[in-house]
This record gives C-alpha cells, sequence and structure tokens, in this order.
C-alpha cells in the first residue's frame, strides 16, 4: 500500500507547490496595493494558452461582468501587432519613411522608441513621438487607427472584452480588462495573430552599432532576467496603469491593472528595467521562481 501512496503523493506536490505560490503572489499583490493606496486592481495569468488565474483586489466583480481599465501606453503593443499585421500583407513597410518627422526616421524607429536624435542610435522612451505610427496605420489600413485594431488585432483574437473608442491612438486609448489582456499575448505566443518570422521580428531588439542591444523592440521591452528572456510593457495616465510580462520560454504571462497611475509611477518603467517594478518581481519570484539580481544588468 505504500507505494501507491508515495506515487500519488509525487503527483500532487507541484500542484500543492502552484497552489502555495499562488497563495503568496496573492497575498503579496493585495499587501502592495495597499501600500501604494491603489483603490482597486486585477489581474491574470496564462499558462500554455490557457487563462489559470484572475483576481480582483479591492473590488467586488460581478460573475460575467468584464472588469475594464484603461491600458495607457500598453495600447502600444496592439498597435505594433497591427503594424506587423499590416506588412505581412504588403500594405506597409517597416523601413517606410515617417512623414513629418523632420529626419531619416523609419517605422521601425518609431515602434523601437529610437526615434529621437540620431534615428536607430538612441533609445529615448516617448508617448507623443510613438503617435507618429497614426498615419502610416490609418493609411495602410485604410480607416481610423482604432477601427484597424478592432478589426486585425481584437477580433482575430476574440477580445470581446477590450474596447477601441474613437480616441484611440497608436500609442493610447483602448480599454481592456486582465483577461483580455493576457489573452492577446497568449495570441501572439501561439501564431493566432501573426507568423513566427513577423513575432520574432517584433521582439528583436535593435542594436547600437558597437553591438551592445536596446532595451525596447518592436512595441515590447526586452530584457534578460535571472536567466530568462523577458518581454513586457505598461501603461499609465493619471487614473489608470498597467503591467504585462511573458516569459516565452516558459509560455507564462502575468497581467496587472488598476485604478490608479501608481502600479508604475514610482518605479521608471520607461528606461526598460523591469526588476524595479514590485509587482513585476512578486510575479517573477512568486509564481515564476526567477532570481532577480539588482546588482547586475539582468
Amino acid at each position: 500500500m505504500r507505494r501507491p501512496l508515495v506515487l500519488l503523493l509525487a503527483l500532487l506536490a507541484p500542484a500543492a507547490a502552484d497552489a502555495q505560490n499562488r497563495a503568496a503572489l496573492e497575498l503579496e499583490l493585495d499587501s502592495l496595493r495597499r501600500d501604494l493606496r491603489i483603490p482597486a486592481m486585477s489581474a491574470a495569468v496564462v499558462e500554455a494558452g490557457t487563462l489559470v488565474w484572475v483576481r480582483h483586489f479591492g473590488l467586488e466583480a460581478a460573475p460575467g461582468a468584464p472588469v475594464r481599465y484603461p491600458i495607457g501606453s500598453l495600447t502600444e503593443s496592439f498597435a505594433a501587432a497591427l503594424a506587423l499585421r499590416l506588412v505581412e500583407r504588403g500594405r506597409l513597410s517597416l523601413d517606410a519613411p515617417v512623414e513629418g518627422a523632420g529626419r531619416r526616421v523609419l517605422v521601425r524607429h518609431v515602434l523601437s522608441h529610437t526615434s529621437a536624435g540620431a534615428p536607430g542610435e538612441r533609445f529615448v522612451y516617448s508617448n507623443e513621438l510613438y503617435r507618429r505610427l497614426d498615419a502610416p496605420l490609418a493609411m495602410a489600413a485604410g480607416t481610423t487607427v482604432g477601427a484597424a485594431l478592432s478589426a486585425e488585432v481584437l477580433k482575430p483574437l476574440g477580445l470581446r472584452q477590450t474596447v477601441a473608442g474613437p480616441g484611440v491612438t497608436s500609442s493610447s486609448g483602448l480599454d481592456s480588462t486582465a483577461e483580455d489582456v493576457a489573452r492577446f499575448a497568449a495570441g501572439l505566443e501561439r501564431g493566432t495573430l501573426l507568423p513566427s518570422t513577423s513575432v520574432a521580428e517584433m521582439f528583436r531588439a535593435p542594436r547600437l552599432p558597437g553591438g551592445r542591444p536596446l532595451p525596447h523592440a518592436l512595441g515590447w521591452f526586452v530584457q534578460q532576467i535571472g536567466g530568462e528572456h523577458v518581454r513586457w510593457h505598461f501603461g499609465q495616465q493619471a487614473d489608470a496603469s498597467a503591467l504585462l510580462v511573458n516569459l516565452p520560454r516558459r509560455r507564462l504571462t502575468f497581467v496587472l491593472l488598476a485604478r490608479t497611475d501608481r502600479l508604475t509611477a514610482p518605479f521608471w518603467h520607461q528606461f526598460g528595467d523591469l526588476r524595479w517594478s514590485p509587482a513585476a518581481a512578486a510575479f517573477l519570484t512568486r509564481w515564476a521562481r526567477v532570481r532577480l539580481d539588482l546588482a547586475a544588468g539582468g
């Protein structure tokens, strides 16, 4: 009788460990919410394409009712997916010049936040400069940015809880849920929206002439943390903030949305180091078991 019992306990051990990690993450996120005076926030995790965990903090969510938040500049990742969809169709080129930029600024420079100064040679995160994509995207799609995002990104991925209102730009304006943002990352991961060549292009960081990679690819930050390749982005405005973290080797995605800017504003995400985010650190250490080394470069 001992052998079947030992086998049963061995099978149950990983599930028990997962439950323990999830409980620890939930406690840490709620503690963080109180410390940062965040009135409400929602979190989701996708593993291998399946939504496995959703939690709401500081609010009671009605069953089946979407809990939407403005996602701010996290919209940029959706706009990058739209751009690459249009590239796949031959309607847009990443190497097309952006009119009105005043220099030899290409679409890829705007997508990678390397359009300031000498194009392609310096990373400067700027929502204002990213909005230069509005005109080329609208022209290539033959409609507004919001309508193109709805038709080319939201609808193919079945993101029914995400809303592209009339004021959507390439860098802001989408309202979404933690579940839908997680499904967006999962859709890119499994090739639902783009072929693997385009996904690889999206996450390939530009390099300086000396070979050093910059922290931002096409619509996403990219970073090595604790031996893991991490893809991420954030959103921030006066009344809301958002965080999206993806570990492609693990097929693991974490999303956290908040009804205040305090989830991201104090932690300088625009400089490209996710390790300074306490929410991301909680997920990486509690759930993904990634070691953070703040003294090293990642």
